[in-house]
């Protein structure tokens, strides 16, 4: 038990230092707002809902249930603020603002609410949603398409997936948040 509480403790620590120095770099106030928005319209709020839904289901009854439950209950754009650092370097703001243009569409809300669906549902029979050829000459032409490939390429790395959890455990255990 002793030496678990040292883990935790370790990688709160850690946690606490990494937030601290990536709160310390200069960002561009547009990139950063394109990359949130970017975040928003992807829904990361929902996705990781529904992968801490899946994990929590194991931390019943433990210390970090308590984590997880707070996580829940944390809005979308407070989210994508603290993911977004997880970003930097990775995607631009440009790519991030051509990625948003084409989530806002009708189209773009139908592929979010198919993969949306498939999250929640590995199995489900639901059919991808099919663009016609103007639309995606355009966001190919316009770098949308090779933008979101390497968005969806790095949103999976375990790279990506480090540096957010690391911004979200930082953020759930940030002083004001166990007042």
């Amino acid at each position: 038990m002793k030496r678990r509480r040292g883990g935790v403790f370790a990688l709160l620590a850690f946690a606490w230092m990494v937030g601290a120095y990536a709160q310390g770099t200069a960002v561009d106030p547009q990139a950063d707002q394109q990359l949130r928005r970017l975040l928003v319209d992807f829904h990361v709020g929902e996705v990781m809902s529904m992968g801490i839904a899946r994990e929590s289901a194991q931390l019943n009854g433990t210390p970090l249930q308590g984590l997880f439950d707070q996580l829940n209950t944390v809005p979308e754009e407070v989210m994508a603020e603290v993911v977004a650092p997880a970003l930097h370097g990775h995607v631009n703001g440009d790519d991030a603002r051509k990625i948003s243009d084409f989530l806002e569409t009708p189209k773009g809300q139908e592929l979010i609410r198919w993969m949306l669906q498939h999250a929640r549902d590995p199995q489900s029979n639901a059919p991808k949603p099919s663009i016609n050829d103007s639309q995606a000459k355009a966001f190919i032409a316009n770098g949308g398409y090779a933008a979101m490939k390497g968005f969806s390429e790095y949103m999976r790395s375990p790279e990506f997936q480090r540096k957010a959890s690391i911004a979200v455990l930082h953020y759930v255990t940030r002083p004001e948040a166990n007042n």
